[in-house]
C-alpha cells in the first residue's frame, strides 16, 4: 500500500504472492482510491512481471584430474535441490546388512517373503512397485523366482518372474516389468522361491536380527501354508527389499540441470554446454568434461535447475559455489606437471572380476563411480602398495576409480567386461 505524500520517483517493488496463488488461477489488479481524484492523478504502474522462483542446486565445485587415455578431465559436482517430486526408495524389515545365509537342510524348494499388512503400507497408497532386491548368499540351486502376493497367507499371486544372471554374495536388483500400484487396504507379500536347492546350500540372505516376527521372516514349503521362522534358533529377517515410487506432487517436477561453461580467452561469456537429466533419488551429481587445452588459465562452470509443471517451466538461479558468495566454479591447472608424475597404476584394464591398484603413497579413500558420477563402491584408510578391489558385481561398462591421498585426488578410468 502506498499513500500520497507528494512526488515519488520510480521505485522497484517485489511482493511474494505464493501463498495466494500457488496452484490457482488468478488475476492481478492495481486499485487506486482517494477522497479526491487529484489525490491519485498521474499515478503510474509499469514493468509488471509475474514469475515464480524455483529452488536451485547448491555446493557447486570443480577440479581436474588426469586420465591415461583422455588426458586432463574437469570434474564438476553439485548437490540437487530439495524436492517433493516423486519419492523413490525401499521398504523392508531387515537391517539392510547381510549376516550370512540359510536354506533347507535336506534341499528342495522353499519360498521366503516379507509381509506388509494394511497398517505397514498406509503411507504408500497409490505408489508403484519398481523393483525387488534380495541378497543371494550361496549357489547350489536351479532357479530363483521373484514373486509378489496379496491377501491373507499370500493367497493371490499378482507377479512372478524367473530371474537369471544372479550374483552370489551380493544384492540382486530385479526390475518389475509390469505396473503394480499399492492398494493400502490390501496385505502384500514380497519374496522369492528357490527351486531345487541342493542339500546344505544356504542361498537365502539374512540379517543379524532380531526378527520382526510375522513380517520379516515368513517362509513356506508349498506356498499354501506360511509361518514365521523360529525366533530362538533363527532370530533373523530375510534380506528382501521392495523399491517403490511415490508420487507426492503431480504439479512440479525437477527435470534436470543446465550446465554452462566459460573458457577464458575463448568465450566472451558463459555458453550453454550440456543438459543433465535429473535422476529420482540422486542427491549428488558429477559431470566430467574433457579439456582440450589445459594451458588455458581457467575453465569456469555454472549450473541451474530446470523444473517442469503441467502449465509451465521454471529455471532456477545458478547454484552457489561451496563458498556461497559466487555462483560459479573455476578450475585452475596449478601443479598439473607434478600430478602427471604421480605413480599410480591401475591394472588390468579392461577388468573382469577385480581391479588392481598400485600406489607409492598411503591412500585415504578409494571410490568407484559410474558415468553419472554416482558412487557405487567406497573404502577408506587403505595402506600403500598393491590393492585388489572386487568389481564383479558391476555391470559391464565404463567406470572411474577415484583415489584420494593425503595430498591429492587422482581419478583413473577402467572398463568392466563380462
Amino acid at each position: 500500500e502506498f499513500i500520497n505524500e507528494g512526488d515519488l520517483d520510480w521505485t522497484f517493488n517485489y511482493h511474494d504472492i505464493t501463498e495466494f496463488t500457488l496452484g490457482k488461477s488468478f488475476l492481478i489488479r492495481f486499485r487506486a482510491a482517494g477522497d479526491n481524484s487529484f489525490d491519485i492523478i498521474s499515478w503510474f504502474v509499469d514493468n509488471i512481471e509475474i514469475y515464480r522462483v524455483c529452488k536451485a542446486p547448491d555446493d557447486l565445485d570443480a577440479f581436474f584430474f588426469l586420465d591415461d587415455e583422455y588426458g586432463v578431465i574437469n570434474e564438476i559436482s553439485w548437490d540437487a535441490p530439495e524436492t517433493i517430486s516423486p519419492w523413490y526408495g525401499p521398504v523392508h524389515w531387515d537391517t539392510g546388512e547381510n549376516n550370512g545365509g540359510t536354506g533347507r537342510t535336506d534341499g528342495g524348494d522353499i519360498s521366503v517373503a516379507m509381509r506388509f499388512d494394511e497398517n505397514s503400507l498406509s503411507g504408500f497408497d497409490g505408489a508403484t512397485c519398481e523393483k525387488i532386491s534380495f541378497y543371494l548368499a550361496d549357489s547350489g540351486f536351479a532357479n530363483i523366482i521373484v514373486k509378489i502376493w496379496t491377501g491373507n497367507d499370500a493367497s493371490n499371486l499378482i507377479y512372478s518372474d524367473t530371474v537369471e544372471n544372479l550374483i552370489i554374495n551380493s544384492y540382486n536388483d530385479i526390475e518389475i516389468d509390469s505396473t503394480i500400484y499399492i492398494d493400502a487396504d490390501l496385505e502384500y507379500w514380497i519374496g522369492y522361491r528357490v527351486i531345487n536347492q541342493e542339500a546344505d546350500s544356504e542361498p537365502i540372505g539374512i540379517d543379524e536380527g532380531p526378527s520382526i516376527y510375522g513380517y520379516g521372516n515368513m517362509y513356506s514349503l508349498d506356498e499354501e501354508y506360511w509361518e514365521p521362522t523360529d525366533t530362538i534358533s533363527m532370530n533373523w529377517n530375510w534380506n528382501i527389499w521392495l523399491w517403490v515410487l511415490k508420487d507426492e506432487s503431480t504439479s512440479d517436477y525437477l527435470n534436470g540441470y543446465n550446465l554452462y561453461r566459460y573458457v577464458v580467452g575463448v568465450n566472451d561469456d558463459y555458453q550453454f554446454y550440456d543438459y543433465i537429466p535429473h535422476s529420482i533419488g540422486n542427491t549428488f551429481y558429477t559431470y566430467f568434461d574433457t579439456v582440450e587445452n589445459y594451458r588455458i588459465p581457467n575453465h569456469c562452470y555454472k549450473v541451474n535447475a530446470l523444473w517442469v509443471s503441467e502449465s509451465d517451466t521454471c529455471t532456477s538461479p545458478f547454484a552457489r559455489y561451496v563458498i556461497p558468495i559466487w555462483d560459479y566454479a573455476c578450475v585452475i591447472y596449478e601443479g598439473i606437471n607434478d600430478l602427471i608424475d604421480t605413480e599410480l597404476k591401475v591394472y588390468p584394464n579392461p577388468v573382469k572380476k577385480s581391479v588392481g591398484l598400485k600406489s607409492e603413497a598411503s591412500i585415504e579413500q578409494i571410490s568407484i563411480l559410474n558415468l553419472q558420477g554416482q558412487i557405487l563402491l567406497s573404502t577408506e584408510r587403505v595402506q600403500a602398495g598393491n590393492q585388489q578391489i572386487d568389481v564383479s558385481s558391476l555391470e559391464p561398462g565404463i567406470y572411474f576409480l577415484k583415489v584420494k591421498t593425503g595430498k591429492e585426488t587422482i581419478t583413473k578410468k577402467f572398463i568392466k567386461v563380462e
